[in-house]
């Protein structure tokens, strides 16, 4: 579902926006399949039981699981997974999608991210960039564990 609304809204802009045209669309296309989301939620931090005042804001989480996390920039550097990874820890939601409009084919932007999990995966991994898997059966065969691979 995420990556079909990804796909619909890279065919529709390609790639070079700001990153709030990539949200606004994304919400928009949230909204007309009724899927419940929050976007710009505020990211509380606490030091010493005590809230802090500070700003951290993901872009969007839906349905209080899954964090949304959009970008249009050239490459996607360390500091924006590990930036993932801080709202991954401090909301304790556990699954994670960054996404890059800024890429010629859209399946090269998108990563996902279970939280506590040590890598950061492609939702292709190299075995199965190129190809489709059409059938359950197939996809199946690409479910191994050592793969930690999620499809959304």
């Amino acid at each position: 579902m995420q990556v079909d609304i990804c796909y619909k809204i890279h065919t529709a802009f390609g790639q070079g926006l700001l990153e709030s045209v990539y949200e606004s669309a994304f919400a928009c296309e949230l909204r007309k399949r009724e899927i419940p989301y929050l976007r710009q939620p505020e990211i509380p931090v606490y030091y010493g039981g005590e809230l802090l005042d500070v700003g951290f804001r993901a872009d969007i989480i839906m349905g209080g699981k899954l964090l949304i996390e959009l970008k249009s920039v050239e490459q996607l550097e360390k500091v924006h997974y590990k930036t993932v990874l801080t709202y991954l820890r401090l909301t304790e939601i556990k699954l994670a999608i960054l996404i890059n409009f800024n890429v010629n084919l859209i399946k090269d932007g998108i990563y996902r991210k279970i939280n506590g999990d040590v890598h950061w995966f492609t939702l292709w991994p190299s075995c199965l960039r190129g190809k489709l898997c059409k059938t359950e059966k197939n996809i199946a065969a690409y479910r191994k564990p050592s793969l930690q691979f999620c499809y959304l």
